[in-house]
């Protein structure tokens, strides 16, 4: 999944007049979406990225080695505060990959 890691402009957004120094453009989205499929089906690389959950920001600068986010400002020269952190939590679950202890009488 991908979630965004500053708000993102929207059809709903500039219709409740969102401060535009809030928003990134949408195209941060389609930025990182991109990204993801090209890893996964151009370069052949599906674990790379099945299963994880992506922030866009962090996504493009770990796929893509981007560090100048300046193009996505809905607000030239105002960059939006982050309100996701910076990494998701581990919530890998040590038995996820153990073998069932379980057998099916089916």
């Amino acid at each position: 999944c991908l979630w965004p890691a500053t708000g993102v402009e929207s059809h709903v957004t500039k219709v409740k007049g969102a401060p535009l120094r809030l928003l990134r453009k949408a195209s941060i989205m389609a930025d990182a979406t991109r990204e993801i499929v090209e890893r996964a089906v151009v370069h052949g690389q599906p674990a790379s990225v099945n299963g994880r959950a992506f922030i866009d920001e962090d996504c493009l600068r770990e796929l893509q080695g981007k560090q100048d986010f300046a193009e996505y400002q809905c607000a030239p020269g105002c960059e939006p505060p982050r309100m996701m952190p910076r990494r998701f939590p581990d919530l890998t679950v040590a038995e996820e990959h153990a073998p069932p202890t379980f057998s099916s009488k089916l």
